[in-house]
């Protein structure tokens, strides 16, 4: 990988910054992806239960 960071003139410490960027960004898309499947979930099972009682 150093050679990498040579032949594109990078500096590794910002590489690994935009890991640390990378893996963050991906976790709150994640959250926001289980949330929204909570909501959904939630919905549905309010529906269900007002159909049940009808």
């Amino acid at each position: 990988m150093e050679e990498v960071y040579q032949v594109f003139d990078l500096d590794p410490q910002e590489a690994t910054a935009l890991e640390a960027y990378m893996k963050e960004y991906f976790d709150r898309i994640l959250k926001k992806l289980k949330e929204i499947e909570y909501e959904k979930n939630k919905a549905k099972a309010k529906t269900q239960k007002k159909s049940f009682f009808r």
